[in-house]
């Protein structure tokens, strides 16, 4: 076998790449920033306004553009929650406001520590945590794969497209979904949810409204059958 040698010519194609101005750190515009960042991340309920980032120097603040706020951190942001009790320290990822959209992406990795208290702020601070978590999503993902949603006080129903004019839009389905069709198991430990456009309601009082209709119905095709074997006796 001989070596062949191939000769390939090859035009490159410069392109010029313009870049936009970054600017990262502490200057004139932090504390504009921080405003932004701030009820962005912790948000501006109630509850958020009861948290406090202890360590706010931590964060630099960029932008790609003056559309776009972007945040850093060179510390874990520490987060004290005062109506829950916890102490927050978050490694933060990447964070990114687009103002003209109003939309926010964040990512991080959270380590929760109790705060100290008195046993009253203790009891306080455990009531306050049952109220944040009934009806949060964690609560709904943990009640799908229990397969317990309704039980818990969960109203689902299905979110389909319907026209309106000459445009569409998503309209709740009268019937009650079932929250088992959307759980796929993959072993004993994991579910994969699987579902497009839902509406979830978390109203404990009409779901157990619902949940008496449905036992009833289940129970009338064997109450008319003990009443038919009944009337036959006679």
């Amino acid at each position: 076998m001989h070596d062949k040698t191939v000769k390939v010519n090859v035009r490159l194609k410069v392109k010029t790449v313009v870049l936009n101005q970054v600017v990262i750190g502490r200057g004139d515009n932090w504390e504009a920033n921080y405003a932004i960042f701030k009820d962005q991340f912790l948000g501006t309920s109630d509850n958020a306004k009861q948290c406090i980032i202890t360590n706010p120097k931590v964060l630099f603040f960029g932008s790609a553009s003056k559309n776009v706020l972007t945040a850093e951190a060179d510390e874990f942001p520490v987060i004290e929650n005062n109506k829950l009790g916890y102490r927050i320290r978050y490694l933060l990822k990447n964070f990114e406001f687009i103002k003209n959209i109003l939309r926010t992406k964040y990512d991080g990795d959270t380590n929760f520590e109790e705060m100290d208290g008195t046993p009253e702020m203790k009891a306080k601070w455990a009531k306050n945590r049952a109220d944040a978590y009934n009806g949060s999503l964690m609560h709904y993902l943990r009640s799908v794969y229990n397969n317990t949603a309704l039980n818990e006080g969960f109203i689902t129903h299905q979110l389909k497209l319907q026209q309106k004019g000459i445009g569409k839009i998503l309209v709740a389905d009268s019937s009650l979904l079932e929250t088992n069709t959307l759980v796929t198991p993959i072993d004993t430990s994991f579910i994969s949810l699987k579902f497009t456009s839902i509406l979830i309601d978390y109203d404990p009082v009409k779901a157990a409204q619902i949940r008496r209709v449905l036992i009833l119905w289940l129970t009338l095709p064997k109450v008319f059958g003990v009443l038919w074997k009944i009337k036959a006796l006679f």
